[in-house]
């Protein structure tokens, strides 16, 4: 270790005063960072810095909360954006509704009649969006005395085969478009 002393200082003599000057500082600077090292690496001194940068992050989460808070009144005392929350929260509201009323239905279908009837059911009253509509739908489902009467309130087709149908001559099928039948 005497031997790379004594050539660093061999070789400082041989630096102007401005080198050596810049060669001093950055041995300081180095000096400094290793007693600051030392320090750090107390578990006394590693504590506090942990609470300080601890304490700096809440400061940071208090200023973005305020900041969210400020925000937050700022569109509390616009109009167009209070009135676009409640139009939200309204469909939002008429959605649960509307959701909960096809659920009692499909219920009611199925303690009532059948889970089949309720599964045959569920194309009609899915694509009912009018909320009015499937109370009116379910009051009538409610007075339904049988499946019959269920298939006709929900405008479905019988899927019983009839037995006139095997009595029956074929005949050619009456033309859709008109209602009337084929001669």
């Amino acid at each position: 270790m005497n031997n790379q002393v004594d050539r660093v200082v061999e070789e400082a003599k041989q630096l102007s005063y401005e080198e050596l000057k810049a060669a001093s500082e950055r041995i300081l600077d180095m000096l400094d960072e290793m007693e600051w090292e030392t320090i750090v690496a107390k578990p006394h001194v590693q504590k506090r810095l942990s609470e300080l940068g601890d304490k700096a992050w809440e400061e940071h989460l208090e200023e973005v909360l305020d900041a969210m808070f400020a925000y937050e009144e700022i569109i509390q005392d616009d109009p167009v954006v209070q009135n676009l929350l409640a139009q939200k929260e309204l469909e939002g509201e008429a959605r649960g509704e509307i959701k909960e009323i096809k659920e009692s239905i499909f219920d009611f279908l199925s303690i009532r009649f059948s889970p089949a009837l309720a599964a045959q059911a569920q194309p009609a009253v899915i694509s009912t969006q009018d909320y009015e509509g499937l109370k009116r739908l379910y009051r009538q489902l409610l007075r339904a005395r049988d499946e019959q009467t269920v298939l006709v309130v929900l405008d479905l087709p019988d899927e019983q085969p009839n037995p006139a149908s095997f009595d029956a001559p074929h005949r050619q099928p009456d033309d859709v478009s008109t209602g009337l039948p084929n001669e």
